[in-house]
């Protein structure tokens, strides 16, 4: 079992930022056991993700760990 903080590290200011797909961030794991989502506005960080991964899987806990998160940010315009 993994924790994930997802953290703004996008560089794109909270108060900039329109929405965020929890289910793309998802859809991007093996065994996502929850994701707890938390209002970027209120909180530092997007919310967590609890998930489960194979070794044959490993490489989507290291490209998260790198992740800026832009994928799944919609900015405001």
């Amino acid at each position: 079992m993994s924790i994930i903080i997802l953290n703004n590290n996008s560089g794109i200011a909270a108060p900039d930022i329109l929405d965020f797909d929890y289910k793309a961030l998802a859809d991007d794991f093996e065994n996502p056991v929850l994701i707890r989502e938390l209002d970027i506005n209120t909180y530092p960080v997007f919310g967590f993700v609890f998930a489960e991964t194979s070794l044959q899987h490993q490489k989507e806990l290291d490209d998260m760990l790198v992740s800026d998160l832009k994928k799944y940010i919609t900015a405001k315009q």
